[in-house]
């Protein structure tokens, strides 16, 4: 049987909170071993793949998701957007 986690960390708002972040990707990567899957969903801002990058946490996780949030209110973000800011950790 494989098993999965699936993470939606919303801004973390320190480095500390990053950092504990990875520590949990860390643990539950150990936990589930290299037959489970980790995922997680974040908001292309290129900030945040930059820490994503800088933690390392490809090590940790299987699949990122960009997510579409509104970048302008009433429009959803682009596949542009996505493609500008994303893709390579």
């Amino acid at each position: 049987m494989q098993c999965g986690f699936m993470v939606f960390r919303r801004y973390p708002s320190s480095e500390s909170d990053w950092r504990g972040f990875a520590q949990l990707l860390k643990e539950t990567r150990a936990k589930l071993g290299p037959e489970g899957t980790v995922t997680m969903a974040f908001y292309p801002d290129t900030r945040q793949e930059k820490i994503i990058s800088i933690l390392r946490l490809s090590k940790y996780v299987d699949l990122f998701h960009s997510m579409s949030y509104d970048k302008v209110p009433g429009k959803h973000s682009t596949l542009a957007l996505a493609k500008q800011t994303g893709g390579k950790f």
